[in-house]
């Protein structure tokens, strides 16, 4: 065992070198680091956009190609009738045009049906009278039994007919649903008498009910599609109904329905529970090409069905996956700009790692070079032991990326292969570019002197960086961060640029007021203040790598951040653009008035603070006032009619414009009324139109005020609002028919119950109800997650930023602090020099970090559609988060202070002589 032993650390000394385990096992760590991004970064990102796909598909009514036809009942001849036969022969020619990704859904069989006209109900039970008789209409659904369960009775079978040669009378079975029959108050055994369809007379039709149906799931296509069938609703002042006929009674319509026009439908659902993202373009051509095909007319030729015009079809669910589509392209452009910035900061982390690696082999390479090695072997010999150390951080990283998103999208094989060609080649680069021909003064050299000179190769460098920011913002604006193609990687880089433009800004910045600070605390007695910031404005080039990288980390929490508050301000200005107040009651049906009893009961709820019952009508209403426009010419303009004082102080607790009550104060003569209207209202007005047709009466307008937004009438459009002491003018009056609550939060029980008791024909839109229907949409829900993920990522990276900025400078800080130590430095004064020695990479993130992320929201926001996260059309403004910035930035500085501190005492535990030692011969 202890052969083993001695044996693994022979062959450890041998692949690692004389430099040690460090080097090995910091490259494996940042490799494995950088593997892990590129593999998991891009799968969870899909696998979050996968599920918001789902969960949007669950929540529509189904996906596939449906189908209607006529069937005129003109004859009873066989060649006249349409059989179930038939309806499942279309049903197969249909699917047979299907081409793949089109798959038939498994366990949802295929259905085809038809309905009849609504047919009034002379026998119906109390409960289903509202001010007129109740009406049913009456359908065939193949499939039933796999759609329903049977809670009681039996299926229809056949019909009745009495009467010859002239039939009197048609008794037809069906089934109903368990809503239709609490609805109706029916059981097996019900009869329901039906009036005759059409203006002529027919046979007596009476309705046998047979079964009721519970179905197994209400929200799918096969109920949907069945209207108040499945589900009694209120139409105008009756209620509607349905039942389900048996396929035995498709032969006798002819003869119950004589003359008229059923319609039939065909429902293929198709298989949508693994459509990935990726796959949505396909489905929709499929879709597409489907509708287009000859597959209507092939149906019917095939069946012989006697329909009065081919099967149309048309494809269900494509509008919705549009929709999708259309919102999931913004989304993955902002999750794509912090996936592009998270991996430009793990390869800025890589390349600082390549030359930590190359520091620590430099004295075998010299060593090398010295026995006569060229620059080839010395690349191998770095190759090779970069080899054995990266590659098994980039297996494990992989893996681990793997593990953790295990059954999510797709591996983005250009990143991974970006950071293994990183972590592989970029320290035999570096170190065959050091060691490029003969230069002994230049490689002897000491390290600790900084000479000032202008770098020409830096300025290119900063140049070509400039220019390819400026390429990608043009590109970004021009361009749009969402295209058809998917995210552009240069454009998706151009935060990434960004940062690393403030990044470079703040490390030529930086140095001038410490330079300032150095000849302030030169004259001290302590040479540890000036040697410390002395040392921090001359800081090397190489060691503004993790500085950089820091800021491109902090830059992508800042936008994160920035994007996030702005789309949840966005939504809540959304919510009240929708509703108007935190609760809107609404008259509807017979009662059109807000009472003084309910607007009393509403203002007692828990949790209202202020409520107010206003008159408002929108444009475009047929109650809507006419604004008269030249002779002849109208403006449908909307009307709100509110108590000035009372509405203005409602008004003041909502984002609404404030509303300048005191210009609508009755005049003291005249008959015009004051108005406060819309910019489009106002300038009709000006024009000497100040007649407003409304409430069969005619009133003489003055312009007091404008108005952009009110919360009576949140949709906007063309209105005015008039005083409330002006309503007895209107002949036909105008009472207050809704409610406008405002209060945090309102108790929904409580109002309702006040509702049930004062306001029974009312409705309520809840403005949270609204909001949390933005938050809580697949996609928004996919883009906190890919938030939150792309937050930690982006701390991590930070992290690792911040451990490889201090073991770049930990060497010579070492070094240092041995020397300092020796001539008798304290251990205050070492952390003093410890914590002044870091001062670049936390001025560096700190100034880079604000930049970028001040810069950004301007810069980045007009190409991004965050209005696909509000659900509605309005821009959403984008303004610097200052929690996004100073959080951050706060964090990296405890951070390296902290590091720093930890650092500075392992180090005061080497003995001065060892460190010294090392030193000796430099």
């Amino acid at each position: 065992m202890r052969r083993l032993l001695r044996s693994a650390r022979r062959v450890a000394r041998l692949l690692t070198g004389p430099a040690g385990r460090g080097p090995a096992v910091a490259l494996a760590v940042f490799a494995a680091l950088g593997a892990f991004l590129a593999t998991a970064g891009p799968r969870e990102s899909a696998a979050l956009q996968n599920a918001a796909l789902q969960r949007t598909l669950a929540a529509a009514e189904g996906t596939g190609l449906y189908a209607n036809a006529e069937w005129d009942l003109t004859g009873t001849s066989p060649a006249d009738l349409l059989s179930p036969q038939q309806l499942q022969t279309v049903d197969r020619v249909i699917a047979s045009f299907f081409s793949p990704p089109l798959v038939p859904a498994p366990g949802t069989p295929h259905w085809a049906g038809l309905t009849t006209p609504l047919l009034g109900v002379t026998n119906a039970a109390r409960r289903a009278i509202l001010a007129e008789p109740p009406q049913v209409q009456l359908g065939y659904r193949s499939a039933l039994a796999a759609n329903g369960r049977l809670v009681a009775g039996s299926y229809p079978r056949t019909a009745i007919v009495t009467g010859q040669p002239v039939p009197t009378k048609v008794t037809l079975q069906a089934a109903v649903t368990t809503a239709t029959a609490a609805r109706f108050e029916l059981h097996p055994g019900s009869r329901l008498t039906l009036a005759s369809p059409g203006s002529r007379p027919g046979p007596a039709l009476v309705l046998l009910v047979t079964g009721i149906i519970k179905p197994t799931d209400p929200a799918s296509a096969f109920w949907a599609s069945t209207g108040p069938i499945a589900q009694p609703a209120i139409e105008g002042l009756s209620w509607l109904g349905g039942a389900l006929l048996g396929p035995g009674e498709l032969s006798v319509l002819p003869v119950a329905f004589p003359l008229q026009t059923m319609q039939v439908q065909w429902g293929l659902p198709v298989d949508v529970s693994h459509l990935t993202v990726a796959q949505v373009p396909a489905m929709m051509a499929a879709l597409a090409a489907t509708v287009a095909s000859n597959a209507g007319p092939s149906a019917q030729q095939v069946s012989h069905a006697p329909l009065a015009a081919p099967p149309s079809l048309f494809p269900a669910g494509l509008d919705t996956l549009r929709a999708f589509m259309t919102e999931q392209g913004a989304v993955q452009a902002i999750n794509a700009l912090l996936e592009y910035g998270l991996f430009a900061a793990a390869l800025i982390l890589l390349v600082t790692c390549a030359l930590v690696v190359t520091d620590a082999y430099e004295e075998e390479i010299s060593l090398i070079l010295a026995r006569g090695g060229s620059t080839a072997q010395v690349m191998l010999r770095i190759l090779g032991r970069t080899a054995v150390a990266a590659g098994p951080g980039l297996v494990l990283g992989v893996a681990v990326g793997l593990a953790v998103t295990r059954g999510a999208g797709s591996t983005n094989l250009w990143l991974l292969a970006a950071v293994a060609l990183t972590a592989l080649a970029a320290p035999p680069l570096i170190g065959a570019w050091r060691h490029r021909g003969t230069r002994p003064v230049a490689k002897a050299a000491r390290a600790d002197l900084a000479i000032p000179r202008r770098s020409v190769r830096r300025l290119v460098a900063e140049a070509t960086v400039l220019i390819a920011i400026a390429g990608a913002v043009v590109a970004l604006r021009l361009r749009g961060a969402a295209t058809t193609s998917g995210p552009d990687p240069y454009v998706s880089s151009a935060p990434v640029l960004v940062a690393v433009a403030a990044g470079l800004i703040a490390a030529r910045v930086y140095p001038w007021p410490l330079r300032g600070l150095a000849r302030l605390t030169a004259p001290r007695r302590s040479p540890v203040g000036f040697l410390g910031i002395t040392r921090a404005a001359r800081t090397r080039p190489a060691a503004l790598l993790p500085a950089l990288a820091l800021v491109v980390a902090l830059a992508v929490v800042a936008l994160g951040g920035t994007l996030r508050a702005a789309i949840g301000q966005g939504q809540v200005a959304a919510s009240w653009q929708q509703t108007g107040a935190d609760a809107v009651i609404r008259t509807k049906g017979s009662q059109q008035v807000v009472p003084p009893a309910a607007q009393r009961a509403i203002a007692a709820v828990p949790g209202v603070t202020q409520s107010e019952a206003v008159y408002a009508v929108t444009p475009g209403d047929p109650l809507a006032a006419n604004l008269l426009v030249g002779t002849g010419n109208a403006i449908s303009t909307g009307v709100v009619i509110v108590n000035p004082a009372r509405y203005a102080a409602l008004v003041a607790a909502t984002p609404f414009p404030a509303f300048p009550w005191h210009v609508l104060g009755r005049p003291t003569s005249g008959g015009t009324v004051p108005v406060v209207a819309t910019p489009e209202v106002a300038a009709a007005i000006r024009k000497g139109n100040r007649q407003l047709g409304f409430a069969s009466s005619l009133l003489t307008l003055r312009l007091a005020a404008t108005t952009t937004a009110t919360p009576a009438l949140p949709g906007g459009g063309p209105f005015v609002i008039l005083p409330s002491w002006a309503e007895p003018r209107l002949k036909a009056g105008a009472p207050p028919n809704i409610d406008l609550v405002i209060g945090s939060p309102v108790n929904h029980g409580d109002l309702a119950k006040a509702l049930r008791r004062t306001l029974p024909a009312s409705e309520v839109a809840f403005r949270q109800t609204a909001l949390a229907a933005q938050t809580g949409s697949p996609l928004v829900r996919g883009a906190d997650i890919a938030f939150d993920l792309g937050a930690a990522a982006a701390v991590a990276v930070s992290i690792a930023a911040i451990l490889l900025g201090l073991l770049l400078s930990g060497r010579d800080r070492t070094r240092v602090a041995a020397w300092l130590d020796a001539l008798g430095m304290t251990r205050r004064q070492a952390r003093r020099l410890a914590m002044l020695d870091a001062l670049p990479l936390a001025l560096i993130a700190v100034v880079g970090g604000a930049l970028a992320g001040l810069a950004l929201g301007p810069i980045i926001a007009p190409a991004l559609n965050l209005s696909a996260f509000t659900g509605s059309g309005a821009a959403v403004p984008v303004r610097p988060d200052l929690a996004a910035l100073i959080v951050p930035a706060a964090g990296a500085v405890i951070l390296v202070s902290a590091l720093t501190a930890a650092q500075s005492a392992l180090t005061r535990r080497r003995t001065r002589t060892g460190v010294l030692r090392l030193d000796e011969g430099r």
